[in-house]
């Protein structure tokens, strides 16, 4: 009889201590699945709130591109900004569609605003205030960082997350790798000096604006040229000046590879000048703005 009472309350303990830990386990389970749940929650709030600054932004510009827009790229912001407006909202109801329709729309900001982000990074990335201020960075940063946090939300296959994630990051590295060989247009204030009918060489200056100090110059010699000032320059204290002066600035990322001269004032040269910056004389920095 004892024997058989110890047994019995040996096995009740053993059986007690077992269930015990099953109700840790569930407890911490569901602990588990409540901190799943709130974070689940809170990273859907901060995407929803991400998302705001790029309608809210993205309005002025529209407005600005249906009064002002040119190029065929200016008047898709528009739709991307209706369409991210739709997505937010169905982040509210139907969340998997929502957080589908905005990785969309981020790859459509990372796409329009690539080349701008480019050229911030080439010549301005220098100037931290701008940072915060541009909106080439701000239309980059913020797509970026709400393809990651929807990709992560909505997205269980790792292979296709990750090349989603990958995709947004090649667009704007793209759109700064284009400026390892691109040649800009700019319009400078011509000057030249020693040139009349006898001469064959002639000093050419080329300043930032009529009243600029920033110049650079070089030893001239093209007959086209000096008919050009000849016949349509103002003299002016010993030199000929022309307005509207087009030189094509060749560029690898921030540095000056070669000028060329195109045209002077409503004259397209037939015989484009081209000059490699050792060429020249003074001050090339202005080219770059």
């Amino acid at each position: 009889m004892v024997w058989a009472t110890a047994w019995r309350t040996g096995g009740c303990k053993q059986v007690g201590s077992a269930w015990g830990k099953v109700g840790k386990e569930r407890q911490i389970g569901g602990e588990v699945r409540v901190l799943a749940s709130c974070a689940a929650f809170e990273m859907k709030r901060l995407i929803q709130i991400l998302t705001l600054p790029i309608i809210l932004v993205g309005f002025s510009l529209s407005a600005t591109v249906m009064a002002w827009g040119m190029t065929t790229k200016e008047f898709l912001m528009p739709i991307v900004w209706i369409a991210t407006i739709v997505a937010f909202i169905l982040t509210f109801i139907k969340e998997k569609i929502g957080l589908t329709v905005l990785i969309v729309t981020c790859f459509g900001w990372l796409f329009l605003f690539a080349e701008y982000f480019g050229h911030f990074l080439t010549f301005e990335a220098d100037k931290i205030v701008n940072w915060g201020l541009r909106l080439s960075a701000a239309f980059v940063i913020c797509p970026l960082t709400l393809v990651f946090l929807s990709t992560k939300r909505l997205v269980k296959n790792k292979k296709l997350g990750f090349s989603v994630i990958a995709t947004s990051l090649l667009i704007p590295l793209v759109g700064f790798g284009s400026n390892y060989d691109k040649t800009y247009s700019r319009t400078t204030f011509a000057e030249f000096h020693r040139v009349n009918d006898s001469t064959d060489s002639y000093l050419g200056r080329f300043r930032a604006g009529p009243a600029d100090t920033r110049f650079f110059e070089i030893e001239m010699n093209s007959d086209e040229v000096k008919e050009i000032a000849l016949t349509t320059g103002t003299y002016l204290v010993g030199h000929y000046y022309i307005n509207n002066v087009k030189l094509n600035v060749r560029m690898n990322f921030s540095s000056i590879k070669e000028i060329e001269l195109t045209k002077l004032n409503k004259v397209e040269l037939e015989n484009p000048i081209k000059w490699e910056l050792s060429d020249v004389e003074g001050q090339t920095e202005y080219l770059k703005n």
